[in-house]
C-alpha cells in the first residue's frame, strides 16, 4: 500500500510537472527559440509608451561613402527615446532560465530577438532606411549606404578596453551616442538591413570575442558555407572582405550564426 500511495504521488507530480512545462512552452513560445526551453522571463516593451517630445531632441548628420562618393544622411533623434532605452536596455538583455543551463547561443539568440525587435527603437531606425532610400533608388546601394554609415561611426575604443565601465548599447543608442564597439555596431546594422529589405544575420566569434553582420547574398559570396556574405562593421572595410585580424587573431572559427531578416 506504501508504495502504491508513493507510486500515486509521484504520479501526480509528473502530471503537474507536465502540465507546468506545457504552460511555460506555450507563455514564452513568441520570444524563445524552440531548442531552448529554459527560458522563464520575457521582456516585453510593446506598451512602453514613449514621447517624442518635438523640442526634444537633436538632428544628427551621419556620413557615408558610396562608389568613392561621399555622402550624408540628417536624421532626427530623440533624447526620450535614448533615455527610455537606456533604462530599458539591461532589462532587454537579461535572461533568467529554469532546468538546465542553456548554452551561450541559445542566450543570445533570445537576447538579439529582443534587441533586434524592440518596437519603439524598430520604428526609430525604419525612418532612418527611409531616409537611405532616398538617397538612392537602387537597392544594393541602399545596402552599400548602410554598411559604410555604420562603418563611419566611431568604435568605441575606452569600452571595448573596459567593458564595464558603460551599459552596453541599444541599435538606436549607438546612432544617439555616435560610437559603440562590434557587437553594438552589427546589431544596429542587422536592423538597419532588415528595415531595407534585406536578408540579415549576427556573425558571433566566441574565440575571438568578435561580430559581424552576414547578408543575404549569391552563391559565389557565400562566407563558410553560412549563407550570408561577410560584413565587418567596426571599420570602412568593402563587404565580403573578412581577412581582417581582431584582438591580435584572425577570424578563424566558425562563426555561430544568428538571422535577424529574411529580406
Amino acid at each position: 500500500e506504501r508504495g502504491s500511495t508513493a507510486l500515486s504521488r509521484q504520479g501526480i507530480y509528473n502530471v503537474l510537472y507536465a502540465i507546468l512545462a506545457t504552460s511555460a512552452k506555450h507563455l514564452y513560445s513568441q520570444n524563445t527559440p524552440a531548442h531552448t526551453g529554459f527560458v522563464k522571463s520575457v521582456y516585453d516593451t510593446s506598451s512602453v509608451s514613449i514621447s517624442l517630445d518635438s523640442n526634444a531632441h537633436k538632428t544628427f548628420s551621419f556620413n557615408y561613402v558610396l562608389r568613392g562618393e561621399s555622402g550624408n544622411i540628417n536624421f532626427q533623434m530623440y533624447n526620450g527615446l535614448d533615455s527610455t532605452l537606456a533604462s530599458l536596455s539591461k532589462k532587454i538583455v537579461k535572461v533568467s532560465y529554469y532546468g538546465p543551463t542553456p548554452t551561450r547561443a541559445q542566450v543570445d539568440s533570445i537576447t538579439f530577438r529582443r534587441i533586434l525587435r524592440e518596437p519603439n527603437q524598430k520604428a526609430a531606425i525604419r525612418r532612418l532606411a527611409e531616409s537611405i532610400k532616398k538617397e538612392s533608388p537602387e537597392k544594393d546601394d541602399q545596402a552599400r549606404i548602410a554598411v559604410s554609415l555604420v562603418q563611419q561611426i566611431p568604435y568605441d575604443s575606452a569600452y571595448a578596453a573596459n567593458m564595464g565601465s558603460r551599459q552596453n548599447y541599444l541599435p538606436y543608442q549607438v546612432l544617439y551616442n555616435n560610437k559603440g564597439v562590434c557587437g553594438e555596431k552589427s546589431n544596429l546594422l542587422a536592423l538597419m538591413l532588415g528595415e531595407l529589405g534585406f536578408g540579415s544575420a549576427i556573425l558571433s566569434y566566441y574565440s575571438q570575442n568578435h561580430a559581424a553582420v552576414g547578408i543575404k547574398c549569391p552563391v559565389q559570396y557565400n562566407y563558410a558555407n553560412t549563407g550570408y556574405a561577410f560584413v565587418e562593421t567596426t571599420t570602412p572595410l568593402m563587404m565580403t572582405y573578412s581577412n581582417g585580424t581582431y584582438a591580435s587573431s584572425k577570424l578563424n572559427s566558425a562563426p555561430a550564426v544568428f538571422p535577424s531578416s529574411e529580406g
